[in-house]
């Protein structure tokens, strides 16, 4: 929905909007820029993410591209009750944080049912949150910069659980590839 109560896109594409999702849900903990919340829910879109949950009321989602409209989305949720609700239906916690018990994501077997939870950029995921995890896994870096933005970080988190579950042998759709192939062609006057 837009922020005036309206979704103008809710008459598009009905086949898209029930096909089946992943039973992944995103929980964004403390997030604090509208660019990283439109950059989780666009990549979360691209995955067929089950549902984000951010515990923040509903900001700009800079960077979104439309995936708010299609994308399910839900904000100002009690992350504990969140995490209880999910975990009572088989979903394990899994939190993305460095930290000495965390393992590399690349090692880690994600089940089927997964709540993934990501923290603010400065503190990442709250000590509160951070307990009620089953699991925590961290990207491995070799930079001198410690983190990455949190809706990159994410977005790896996302594609690895993708990887591992489903992607192998996934086949794109055609609607994904023509446009873009289209849009990036230039031709050259002078050739």
């Amino acid at each position: 929905m837009t922020k005036g109560g309206r979704d103008r896109r809710s008459h598009r594409h009905p086949e898209y909007r029930s096909a089946p999702r992943r039973p992944l849900v995103l929980l964004a903990n403390d997030l604090d820029k509208p660019s990283n919340a439109g950059g989780i829910l666009r990549t979360a879109e691209a995955f067929m993410v089950e549902r984000v949950l951010f515990d923040r009321p509903e900001p700009e989602t800079a960077g979104a591209m439309g995936a708010e409209h299609w994308q399910p989305v839900a904000w100002a949720v009690d992350p504990i009750a969140v995490l209880a609700h999910y975990k009572s239906r088989g979903y394990l916690a899994v939190g993305l944080e460095q930290c000495g018990s965390a393992l590399p994501i690349q090692d880690f077997s994600f089940p089927e049912r997964v709540i993934l939870v990501v923290g603010s950029e400065m503190f990442g995921v709250s000590d509160g949150v951070l307990e009620l995890m089953d699991a925590l896994v961290y990207i491995p870096q070799a930079g001198l910069v410690k983190s990455l933005n949190v809706a990159t970080a994410a977005g790896i988190a996302m594609y690895e659980y993708a990887r591992q579950r489903w992607l192998t042998g996934f086949i794109q759709p055609a609607r994904h590839l023509a446009p873009t192939c289209a849009s990036v062609r230039v031709v050259r006057e002078d050739s």
